[in-house]
């Protein structure tokens, strides 16, 4: 382990949405305009040690009911300011806030905002299409762009979930995605309808940043005896590049920390590479890098 190399992708950690939403709580919290308690709905990204962290600085959580109307139900805290995490939600949350005259700060990314308002588009337009969204169901994030459409929306994983969709003659089909989808199944996904339907109309929403991610992983795993990818579980574009690099190299590892690292890993490998997920931070990647300079002492 003594020669062993460490190569950090040049794209691990925060990406610019996640770094926005952190940097706008941190001000929030220092700002005296700004009306305290602040609870945000939710984890602000997935991942806890921001969670924590953010914790520490005594912002609340609340966790989102099934149905969002009854996010005040039984809730006997008092509320300052509401916060909308990075992932973004549907239009209702904010009808809600304005009715019950609660502050409210929207984090949600850009890229994000930008598909929730297509899908609204492609929903409520004078001519609506019939809409496809690619992502994981139950993510916070699809459920976002799916409330934008209206509810009218279908969520497609893979290309199983598309074989018994049927096309309705009098509308165009529409395609976006969610923006941490894997470009590579996303564009295998859009292929196959252009293929099986008629009048598509595919919009490449994976942020760049993703791609970026995602590119750098893949020539890790080619180029590297062992991987390690930072993230959590919970976190839809760390767990994808795991994904990723595990089907090209075996010898790739999920963790959440340093403290996950095991010895037996590195036995007989003389090339690490290393990425982490847009929300994982600075400081985790920086323990993780010192652990494995550690282990070649």
């Amino acid at each position: 382990m003594k020669n062993m190399e460490i190569t950090l992708s040049r794209h691990a950690g925060f990406c610019g949405g996640v770094n926005r939403a952190y940097n706008m709580i941190r001000r929030a919290v220092a700002n005296p305009k700004v009306k305290k308690p602040i609870f945000v709905l939710g984890d602000l990204v997935h991942n806890k040690d921001v969670v924590e962290n953010i914790g520490k600085l005594g912002v609340k959580k609340i966790e989102i009911p099934r149905k969002i109307e009854d996010i005040f139900v039984d809730f006997t805290e008092e509320v300052g300011t509401l916060v909308i995490t990075a992932h973004g939600m549907g239009p209702k949350i904010y009808e809600l806030t304005k009715k019950n005259k609660i502050d409210l700060i929207d984090t949600t990314c850009p890229k994000v905002i930008k598909v929730q308002r297509l899908a609204k588009n492609f929903s409520n337009s004078k001519s609506p299409c019939q809409l496809i969204v690619i992502g994981d169901r139950g993510h916070k994030e699809v459920e976002g762009i799916c409330e934008w459409a209206g509810g009218k929306a279908t969520v497609a994983e893979n290309k199983n979930d598309l074989k018994n969709v049927k096309p309705d003659p009098l509308k165009k089909m529409a395609v976006i995605s969610q923006t941490t989808q894997d470009k590579k199944n996303v564009d295998k996904i859009f292929e196959f309808i252009k293929e099986k339907y008629n009048k598509v109309e595919a919009v490449d929403t994976v942020c760049m940043a993703t791609q970026n991610r995602q590119n750098e992983a893949r020539k890790l795993a080619e180029n590297s005896d062992t991987v390690i990818i930072i993230g959590s579980p919970t976190s839809a574009n760390s767990t994808r590049l795991w994904e990723i690099s595990s089907q090209i190299n075996p010898k790739s590892h999920f963790i959440e920390r340093a403290e996950d690292i095991k010895k037996e890993w590195f036995k007989n490998c003389k090339k690490v590479g290393v990425t982490a997920g847009a929300s994982s931070p600075d400081w985790v990647i920086k323990d993780v890098v010192k652990c494995l300079e550690n282990l070649k002492k």
